[in-house]
């Protein structure tokens, strides 16, 4: 539709009483004419708040002076395009993408009712801002819809937003310590353990700042969990993890690995720091009273461990780690063996 027509659509149309004459009803007001678009397009502009019109095609036909205050776009470079496809990218406030069904516009041309939505905008910066868009449908003389208009009011300061938000950032956090702990015992887990460790490294190559790993095997765990059951097997976990952690320096830290593993990344100079630190943990596991739930066996773990080099990666140090696991299980258990291999930095 040529957007003369729809503007001229758009004009409010002039009745007057069917009795008075011609030269009254001309003196009472003005024949529309096409120009009269720009008294209703000076209004807008002097709005203080964004608005912008649309076709039944969606595509932008009048952007006012405040919506390019708000989005640094000017009117050139929106007009004729699509609204939510071609500029603005607008999202819902948890960054969803809104789909045409939900598009407010969309629902006052559709519906010819009003519609609202909080969403965010993107500016021309590429900041979000959040949005209460409240849309109602334009009809012409024979009242069709032809289009619609849209104003936005900024929520940023909104209760009810500010409250939404912050239930989207807690809901956010709890998927984040879902994805980097274990909900079981309450360390951070496999996933945190290798992001740390890639910073422990670089550290390492940095800065020179000297560390090792150690790498824990709850001792006979299957038959824990075969003979007594799960309850007592998750028992076990807790109460290791709990141990452990708190047999650890305040620098040091202590991640569930995996199953009945635990590793731990901790600052040493040398592995004599390393076996010291391990020692101790093994036997704050051998001397803890686990009779706590009934049937719970004693527990012990057996641990293998090295320091951290220059010319390692990840793999290579946890594999040296985990061959000395190996080998304290095999020569019986509930003992620690840590490589003794020549630092190099």
């Amino acid at each position: 539709m040529p957007i003369d027509e729809m503007r001229t659509r758009m004009e409010p149309s002039v009745h007057s009483p069917a009795k008075e004459s011609k030269e009254k009803r001309a003196a009472a007001r003005p024949v529309p004419r096409p120009g009269s678009f720009n008294i209703f397009r000076s209004l807008l502009d002097a709005l203080r708040v964004p608005v912008h019109c649309v076709d039944l095609d969606m595509r932008i036909i009048y952007w006012n002076e405040a919506a390019t205050r708000q989005t640094g776009f000017e009117p050139q470079e929106v007009l004729w395009k699509i609204f939510n496809q071609e500029v603005l990218e607008a999202t819902d406030l948890v960054e969803r993408p809104i789909l045409p069904a939900q598009c407010p516009l969309r629902g006052a041309v559709t519906t010819g009712k009003p519609a609202s939505l909080e969403l965010h905008i993107r500016r021309r910066d590429g900041l979000r801002i959040p949005f209460a868009l409240h849309a109602s449908p334009i009809r012409d003389e024979a009242n069709r819809v032809i289009g619609a208009v849209c104003c936005w009011v900024d929520i940023r300061n909104n209760i009810d937003y500010l409250q939404d938000q912050a239930d989207v950032f807690r809901r956010l956090k709890q998927l984040e310590n879902a994805a980097y702990n274990d909900l079981l015992t309450g360390l951070p887990n496999r996933r945190s353990a290798e992001s740390r460790l890639a910073q422990s490294m670089k550290r390492l190559a940095d800065e020179q700042s000297r560390f090792g790993i150690l790498l824990f095997d709850i001792d006979n765990f299957k038959r824990i969990n075969d003979d007594n059951g799960h309850a007592v097997g998750d028992y076990a976990l807790r109460g290791v993890a709990t141990v452990l952690r708190a047999a650890l320096r305040g620098n040091d830290m202590m991640f569930r690995w995996g199953g009945d593993e635990f590793l731990a990344i901790v600052s040493a100079e040398d592995h004599l720091q390393l076996q010291i630190c391990a020692e101790r943990c093994r036997s704050r596991i051998q001397d803890n009273r686990w009779n706590e739930v009934e049937n719970c066996p004693q527990i012990t773990v057996t641990i293998g461990g090295s320091m951290a080099n220059s010319i390692d990666n990840i793999n290579s140090l946890l594999e040296r780690a985990d061959e000395q696991l190996f080998q304290a299980k095999n020569a019986g258990k509930n003992r620690v063996m840590i490589a003794h291999q020549a630092l190099s930095l």
